[in-house]
């Protein structure tokens, strides 16, 4: 259970700093002749979302919801070795900044997938019952 929590909560501070990312990002763009750029403010704002989500409704018995929580857990699966794959490419330091932090998220979207299967890999209708 511990470790449920733990990962809910790697779920909800990223979720929560990309949602504060991209409303900071909109909200910097207030100036005057500032070029309004959209891709980011809206990818910011849909990870957030989907992170969010994922962490909140990760137990659900609802089918939407179990389907909304896997998509999530891919795409930040894809995101996170997309991170990974493009910091090697790069000269960067790969270890430091992008292995270890996409460590930990892939860590917690494991046990959030554990405890989507426990709790029902598509969830429970109520035709079901």
């Amino acid at each position: 259970m511990l470790t449920l929590s733990l990962a809910r909560a790697v779920y909800l501070v990223l979720g929560t700093a990309a949602l504060v990312l991209a409303i900071g990002t909109l909200s910097g763009m207030t100036s005057a002749g500032a070029r309004l750029d959209l891709p980011p403010i809206v990818g910011g704002v849909a990870l957030g979302a989907l992170l969010l989500g994922a962490a909140a409704f990760v137990t659900s018995s609802r089918p939407a919801l179990a389907l909304f929580v896997w998509f999530a857990l891919v795409v930040v699966t894809v995101l996170a070795v997309l991170l990974v794959a493009r910091t090697f490419a790069s000269a960067a330091d790969a270890i430091l900044y992008a292995v270890v932090p996409v460590a930990v998220v892939l860590v917690a979207t494991a046990r959030l997938a554990v405890a989507r299967g426990e709790a029902g890999i598509m969830g429970t209708s109520a035709v079901e019952s």
